[in-house]
């Protein structure tokens, strides 16, 4: 059984429905966290719900000021795997990420699944969809897969990765696309739409251009020094 994990906060989030949609064709269950049952109605609750009985919701009561918050919720799903689907193979995914095309490939992976925990490739995109962090040649997320066991835990801290009885890790090309970076690119998306729904301006050729610079990444652009910028910009963005 392939059994994927996620943190919901209760902040609107439009990866969410595209996260749900492409998990749910490669995994036979998802597991949700959500903030406290007063969020039943927001929207994130709306999406996951359409999912019937291949989504499994958890509530999480500890509040987010809780410097414990992250991995607390994170052993919720944990705890949740090991008295329901132990040896499972998990995989842990945020809303703001959405797997690969290749992700049906986890089926045999499920089946040979050498190693405890695994590692997996991730790309991370910033600014629009034209455009990648190249800090390292390959980005691999920590122990983002995982067979289900006794002896796995995650520290009560920010951002935790898995912990237990295992020294080695797994390398999976099976990459995770990470978009939290886009923080502009659905409004940017939607102004999009709207042009080319009621624009009698814009040409056919002049939208392409739009899609083109805008969301793929191809508007041509230069670096610019710090202290371009009027200073009142400075001090507001400053260290």
């Amino acid at each position: 059984m392939i059994v994927s994990c996620t943190l919901v906060r209760p902040e609107p989030d439009r990866w969410l429905p595209l996260m749900v949609r492409q998990t749910s064709c490669f995994v036979d269950l998802m597991v949700f966290v959500l903030d406290s049952p007063a969020f039943e109605g927001d929207r994130n609750y709306a999406v996951i719900k359409d999912l019937g009985d291949k989504a499994r919701v958890l509530w999480n009561h500890v509040a987010r000021e809780d410097k414990g918050y992250d991995g607390h919720k994170r052993n919720l799903y944990l705890q949740y795997l090991k008295e329901n689907y132990m040896g499972s193979l998990a995989v842990v995914i945020d809303t703001d990420e959405v797997l690969d095309d290749r992700a049906h490939a986890l089926r045999e992976v499920e089946k040979n699944f050498d190693f405890k925990v695994s590692h997996i490739r991730m790309h991370h995109y910033f600014w629009n969809l034209g455009f990648e962090d190249s800090t390292l040649n390959e980005h691999w997320t920590p122990t983002r897969v995982f067979r289900v066991a006794p002896d796995l835990h995650y520290y009560e801290v920010e951002h935790p990765v898995l912990r237990g009885n295992f020294s080695t890790c797994n390398l999976l090309d099976i990459p995770l696309h990470h978009y939290g970076g886009l923080s502009g690119i659905w409004s940017e998306a939607d102004k999009y739409r709207r042009q080319v729904a009621v624009s009698n301006i814009h040409t056919p050729d002049d939208l392409l251009t739009w899609h083109e610079r805008h969301i793929a990444g191809g508007l041509p652009v230069k670096r610019v020094v710090w202290g371009q910028h009027p200073a009142i910009v400075r001090e507001a963005f400053k260290q």
